[in-house]
């Protein structure tokens, strides 16, 4: 009874082997030995999943258990296999974590790499839980994910730092939110919004680059309003991107650069679909060409609330990616002032032509 005290217990473990572990029980008292925090020793092997991997108490990382990655001496590093839980990672500078292919990480808290992050294919790390979240460090290159995944029920995922995903990207709910924090993000696989910019936002001062070498997918589950980005850029190496579902409209608030690789809006039973730049100025649209142009409807905004700035010029780089030689560019000139707020172009090729 009367005022807490605290008791501090040396373990002298000088006789055994560095990062070797060891037991304390407690029995039936109340001090808890509840493990806050898992530190990496590769002690034993590789795997994620072994305890004595992690340090003196030999906690493995769990939902509500942190994981820090450190270089060691044995030169062991972590590999995940199969489906593995973590709160809050950080790798640090000269370690490394490896997702094997097909293998999952669930984070519960914050990602942060300052060190080497090896993705296999088909790995897959998603984001869960009700906290907020962060990304942060070296996520760029052969530190990319693989495949990225948001599966929330309250609060969002934020980006500090920019990003490469090489497979596919997701917010597979209604809560589950990804804030870009205006950071640049590349996509090499497929793009899956939930819910128009509830579910997709922080986009101010961003960039999305689609890059893959295939064909890509790009679909808003649920919002009549699609999706919304500041910058997007085409930079394909093969391949088209398809707008893929009713809902799936795509907003440019900024600059839509297409440098490599076509847009396709009209896909299946979804034929009205488009991209609408938002923003009233010639060099909203840069780098067109007969690889890069738009296959469908393409919305350009004209009168924005001020006055044009005459000649006021709107290239429309549409087309027929079917028929050889079904790039059109359009270009339409104000030599006067107008408050038509937008105009659609788009170039179905004469039936029967080729």
């Amino acid at each position: 009874t009367g005022a807490p005290r605290t008791y501090i217990i040396l373990l002298n473990n000088w006789n055994s082997a560095t990062n070797a572990g060891y037991t304390l029980n407690w029995g039936s008292t109340p001090v808890s030995t509840a493990a806050s925090t898992a530190i990496w020793s590769g002690l034993t092997d590789t795997l994620f999943t072994t305890s004595t991997n992690w340090g003196d108490c030999g906690s493995t990382p769990a939902c509500g258990i942190d994981a820090i990655i450190n270089p060691t001496s044995n030169g062991r590093q972590p590999s995940v296999v199969g489906s593995q839980s973590v709160k809050n990672i950080t790798i640090n500078a000269g370690a490394t974590l490896r997702l094997m292919p097909g293998a999952t990480l669930q984070v519960c808290g914050n990602f942060t790499n300052y060190g080497n992050l090896i993705c296999g294919a088909g790995s897959t790390i998603i984001f869960i839980g009700t906290s907020a979240q962060t990304i942060t460090g070296n996520l760029t290159g052969a530190n990319g994910f693989a495949n990225l995944s948001v599966l929330k029920t309250a609060n969002s995922v934020t980006l500090a730092s920019n990003i490469d995903v090489k497979e596919n990207f997701s917010t597979l709910s209604a809560t589950s939110i990804f804030n870009i924090g205006g950071k640049y993000m590349k996509v090499a696989g497929n793009f899956t919004n939930n819910t128009s910019t509830t579910t997709f936002t922080g986009v101010a001062g961003s960039t999305v680059e689609i890059n893959g070498a295939g064909n890509q997918y790009m679909s808003n589950v649920n919002g009549a309003a699609g999706i919304t980005f500041n910058r997007l850029t085409m930079n394909k190496t093969g391949g088209k991107l398809y707008l893929n579902s009713a809902n799936t409209m795509v907003n440019v608030d900024s600059v839509l650069t297409l440098t490599s690789g076509i847009i396709v809006t009209r896909l299946g039973a979804n034929p009205n679909l488009e991209v609408f730049v938002k923003y009233g100025a010639t060099p909203a649209i840069v780098g067109h060409s007969a690889i890069s142009f738009i296959d469908g409807k393409l919305r350009r905004a004209v009168y924005t609330g001020s006055p044009l700035t005459l000649p006021f010029v709107l290239d429309y780089p549409v087309g027929d990616s079917l028929t050889p030689g079904g790039y059109e560019l359009a270009t339409v000139t104000f030599n006067s002032g107008t408050v038509i707020p937008d105009i659609l172009g788009t170039f179905n090729p004469w039936p029967g032509m080729t």
